[in-house]
């Protein structure tokens, strides 16, 4: 599913205090949709945040809806369809709400970046999320004893294999990381190439030296990396699933649960072979915000405890339960 002709569809990009304005028409021709901008608070206009039924009613085919609300955030976040599973068959893309008081943005900063890239990574299904969605809510799921999400067949860098990111000898890149995949949590590495992390879901952090990511479904990451001195070589992307969270014991036929990109340097030099990629979790919680803001203090008055967990439903549906109870949409709109 595509966005003016288009797929991937387009970026959306602002400044902090901007208005953003978009019409959306609904040209799928036989199914509502709307549209949920990914990590922002909403603050006073929650009428704009997408999810049908919640937020708003879905937009008929043929229908048309203005979403406008002020950028009141910046950082690197993302927007996706909110109804079934059309995010999952292409209804997404970028949005960057850039800074200019940032810590990479300001004349003099050692961190000062000279250019940005935009990194996406998803997860592929070559089928299509009616069916997708149907089998795993269906009693026919008995995968694992019932319940377990239908594996993706790919992983993708930009919606692509061989995806390609131009860096010049000298100079330092902003790369915004956003998973706007599915199901798969991924690690992510650039050969011979340090990150040092500057932003986690729109919030400043000090530079944090790492040499691999683990970005989950929905999360994002901004990092600087500084090029080489010279364009001796190209240098190889890779990202990998972490398999580990599939709840499956059913792996699509020829499943490739790797990513391949790659940091030109020289266009007319080879493209280097992909490395394997060996994971190495750490500890995010070691970074630290860039105002050094402290965490709250616990509850003085009282503390609510919710229960989270998977059950069967009175029709054989696995479901998720919060508390005993699962959730139920609103039957009018």
């Amino acid at each position: 599913m595509g966005i003016n002709g288009q797929w991937p569809c387009p970026p959306i990009k602002g400044n902090i205090g901007d208005e953003i304005k978009i019409n959306l028409a609904n040209m799928l021709g036989n199914q509502t949709t709307t549209l949920h901008f990914h990590g922002l608070f909403q603050h006073n206009t929650t009428f704009e945040d997408g999810p049908a039924m919640v937020n708003q009613c879905p937009i008929a085919p043929g229908g048309t809806f203005v979403y406008q609300f002020k950028l009141r955030q910046a950082g690197t976040y993302w927007y996706h369809a909110h109804v079934g599973g059309q995010y999952i068959d292409g209804l997404r893309g970028p949005l960057i709400i850039n800074d200019p008081k940032a810590p990479w943005a300001v004349a003099g900063s050692q961190w000062k970046v000279d250019h940005e890239h935009t990194l996406t990574l998803t997860d592929l299904y070559h089928k299509e999320a009616p069916y997708l969605i149907h089998y795993y809510l269906s009693p026919e799921n008995t995968d694992l004893n019932g319940g377990a999400e239908p594996v993706p067949d790919t992983a993708l860098i930009n919606e692509a294999q061989g995806s390609k990111f131009t860096l010049s000898p000298g100079k330092t890149y902003l790369f915004r990381v956003i998973n706007m995949g599915v199901l798969a949590g991924q690690y992510l590495q650039f050969d011979q190439h340090e990150m040092y992390i500057v932003e986690v879901d729109g919030v400043y952090t000090l530079p944090k030296k790492v040499d691999q990511l683990f970005v989950a479904v929905a999360q994002r990451y901004s990092v600087i990396v500084k090029a080489k001195s010279t364009a001796s070589q190209n240098f190889a992307i890779v990202s990998q699933f972490n398999t580990d969270m599939f709840g499956s014991s059913v792996t699509p036929p020829g499943m490739n649960p790797v990513g391949t990109a790659y940091l030109v340097y020289d266009a007319s030099k080879p493209l280097p072979q992909p490395f394997t990629l060996t994971p190495k979790p750490w500890d995010d919680t070691e970074l630290i915000p860039w105002d050094k803001e402290p965490m709250l203090d616990g509850p003085n008055v009282r503390s609510i405890t919710f229960s989270v967990d998977f059950g069967v439903d009175n029709y054989g549906s696995t479901r998720g339960y919060m508390s005993s109870f699962t959730y139920v949409s609103q039957k009018v709109c």
